[in-house]
């Protein structure tokens, strides 16, 4: 479930709402009231997987409305930094959506562009869909990286 929050500490380990320590699948939405058209994902300095995105993006309204409905709907611990007039601009522009629509959103271009090796591209055709690591460590089409690179996993329980 979402919490909201107009101001937070990303080198505290506590959340700010439950005053605990975050959970361990925790996950951080800031928006930032700048006009940086980018979004930074990574964990922050207390260890938390944290999104940051300024209001200089032209679809931060769509992507903070994807954070809460997908949260919502998965029920994970999730915290969102935003003022409480963004809030409301988020849910007008979200209404009537989904973050799993099967449709595309006027901002979102029709090729995805997705970096991978020949034999991964294959399965990706075969499949149909280009599945997050949980899932596809779940179907035992990968395993561990064993060559030494670091590998991008995702947050527990994202599917």
């Amino acid at each position: 479930m979402v919490s909201y929050v107009e101001e937070i500490d990303l080198k505290s380990r506590i959340n700010p709402v439950t005053e605990k320590e975050y959970s361990s699948d925790c996950i951080i939405f800031v928006l930032e009231e700048n006009e940086n058209p980018g979004m930074v994902c990574g964990k922050s300095e207390n260890g938390i997987y944290t999104a940051r995105m300024g209001t200089g993006n032209l679809n931060w309204k769509m992507a903070a409305g994807d954070f809460i409905d997908y949260n919502n709907i998965m029920g994970h611990e999730a915290v969102m930094c935003i003022s409480s007039k963004r809030l409301d601009e988020v849910k007008e522009a979200y209404m009537g959506h989904s973050y799993n629509e099967r449709i595309l959103r006027e901002h979102e271009p029709y090729f995805l562009i997705h970096s991978t090796t020949y034999e991964n591209g294959k399965g990706i055709l075969e499949d149909g869909y280009i599945g997050s690591w949980n899932l596809l460590k779940k179907e035992r089409k990968i395993t561990d990286c064993s060559n030494g690179k670091t590998v991008w996993k995702d947050n527990y329980g994202y599917k």
